[in-house]
């Protein structure tokens, strides 16, 4: 069964079907791909720049988190899979759940604000706030790196990961 074909009809940027990807595996394994593509990337935050359109007019643009890609790639990988959990997965996870609002609420209860969520690094005036923003997204990415390779070794015990005629 391949994962590409030249029959992949592209439905946006990252978004693609495949008409061959039929089976619940097949979905998993091109969600997979798709993590291993994000994390395969130099990590950086998201910023602005400015460029100057066909019109001649200058626009800002965002250049998105490479570290909020993967994390959220690896979350819905995650979840995608969670039907397929076992008793250690679903440990893992409920550890993972447990962590990350931990970290969040350290930030919360460090950053001056007295705000309910995490907000865009625009929004945090103070060195030091931006500091502890920084702190947490990294935390937040090693803990998405931990989940992948739990995701990962899951994968393995239910034979994911083997390969046959499969093209990833």
């Amino acid at each position: 069964m391949a994962y590409k074909s030249k029959q992949t009809q592209d439905y946006g940027d990252d978004i693609e079907f495949d008409p061959k990807a039929s089976t619940f595996k097949d979905l998993i394994m091109l969600h997979y791909n798709r993590c291993i593509k994000a994390m395969s990337v130099e990590f950086r935050g998201g910023y602005y720049t400015k460029a100057q359109g066909k019109d001649g007019m200058e626009k800002e643009i965002y250049i998105s988190d490479t570290r909020e890609i993967f994390s959220n790639s690896i979350l819905a990988l995650a979840i995608m899979i969670k039907p397929k959990y076992d008793e250690e997965m679903k440990k893992k996870y409920k550890e993972y759940k447990d962590k990350l609002i931990e970290i969040k609420q350290t930030f919360m209860e460090e950053s001056s604000p007295s705000e309910d969520i995490i907000l865009g690094d625009a929004f945090y005036e103070s060195e030091e706030d931006r500091m502890y923003l920084e702190t947490y997204k990294q935390k937040k990415l090693e803990l998405h790196i931990e989940l992948f390779e739990e995701v990962s070794d899951l994968l393995g015990r239910k034979n994911y990961l083997t390969i046959g005629e499969a093209i990833y």
